[in-house]
């Protein structure tokens, strides 16, 4: 019995012996197979770069907006219709007489030199009044000057219009003049 337990230890060591040689193969297939991923990688990461960009920008001066002179229709009858006021202060009506001082309003813009500025209008309404405005000039302004900040003029005429039940007496039509860099 011993004789052949012997026999049974020796043969499963040289079993043992032969999975012991084939796991260290398997083994080391794959080390060196995560070898060569890493080199791989590593390598990726040698071919990366950097590069430091700008950014530009223009810093500018807020806009401000002074209101010189108010546009002034002068006297108007009441009666419903539009009285239309041109770049000059001329006004023409097409149901009611315009009559009276009648003035464009004027606005000094200020701000950077060197810059565009765009320029936009609201109508408003008042007592069933509306003022719908118009700019003579353009929509387009340029600052141009010397110093850190230029002032330009801009005219506003536009047309008046009355509507049925407007009262008699003096109404401010409230309007929007806006200014933005372009």
């Amino acid at each position: 019995m011993h004789d052949i337990l012997m026999t049974f230890v020796k043969t499963n060591n040289q079993n043992m012996l032969g999975l012991r040689k084939h796991l260290c193969k398997v083994i080391a297939f794959y080390l060196r197979a995560i070898f060569a991923i890493s080199i791989c990688l590593h390598q990726t990461h040698a071919y990366a770069q950097t590069f430091t960009g700008n950014v530009n920008v223009h810093v500018v001066d807020t806009i401000s907006i002074v209101e010189n002179q108010q546009v002034n229709f002068g006297v108007l009858l009441n009666e419903t219709g539009t009285c239309v006021m041109d770049a000059t202060g001329n006004t023409t009506g097409d149901i009611f007489s315009c009559i009276g001082t009648e003035t464009t309003g004027l606005f000094t813009v200020t701000g950077s030199s060197n810059t565009s500025v765009l320029l936009s209008v609201t109508p408003g309404t008042a007592n069933n009044i509306t003022f719908t405005p118009t700019l003579p000039n353009g929509t387009s302004l340029a600052l141009t000057g010397a110093g850190a900040t230029s002032t330009a003029s801009v005219l506003v005429a536009g047309a008046l219009t009355v509507g049925p039940g407007a009262p008699n007496g003096v109404t401010q039509v409230p309007y929007t003049l806006t200014a933005n860099y372009n």
